[in-house]
């Protein structure tokens, strides 16, 4: 997984701020395990960005 890579998940900015380098994008539910192991990977509780697709009618 990202964590065990060269860079590693988190990513510290020139700032101080540390960033992640997973970005959860919600594209549809998530399977109550699948939620749990990605939660248990970015280490708390997800939190995600919901994409929404919309197309002419």
């Amino acid at each position: 997984m990202a964590k065990d890579d060269q860079f590693g998940r988190d990513i510290r900015l020139s700032s101080g701020n540390l960033a992640s380098r997973i970005l959860p994008v919600k594209i549809h539910d998530l399977d109550t395990e699948d939620k749990t192991t990605l939660e248990h990977e970015l280490g708390g509780v997800l939190r995600r960005l919901n994409f929404i697709y919309k197309e002419a009618a």
